[in-house]
């Protein structure tokens, strides 16, 4: 006796084959950059990469990390997240005991404004 597919097994395979390809086209230009990345500059001049490097060359991160500005822009870019996520964590815990009150007075008006922000982009 033959099984029917079920319509949800059929929109659950719609759904992962949806997914694997928009999986699929968000990840190939990742891929592509680093593959170009790695591959020898003729190689990508003449257009063969196109999924996996041919010839691997490491030079040009050799002479990026060789630099001493992307150091600092790496320490710059760590340091802003850890002082901003400090500060962010500390004012969120601030305003967020108050609201937790019901005897606050401004409660609505606040909880109003945050949501409104977080809405339009305060």
């Amino acid at each position: 006796m033959k099984e029917k597919i079920s319509s949800n097994t059929l929109f659950y395979l719609v759904v992962y084959l949806i997914a694997i390809i928009g999986g699929i086209v968000t990840l190939y230009p990742f891929l592509y950059i680093f593959s170009v990345s790695i591959s020898d500059p003729q190689a990508v001049n003449r257009g063969e990469v196109y999924l996996w490097p041919i010839g691997l060359v490491f030079n040009s991160y050799k002479y990026v990390l060789r630099n001493k500005g992307i150091w600092m822009a790496y320490g710059n870019t760590i340091f802003y997240v850890v002082v901003g996520t400090f500060c962010s964590i500390i004012a969120t815990v601030m305003a967020a005991y108050p609201l937790s009150r019901k005897s606050f007075c401004a409660r609505k008006l606040f909880n109003f404004l945050i949501v409104f922000c977080m809405y339009f982009s305060g």
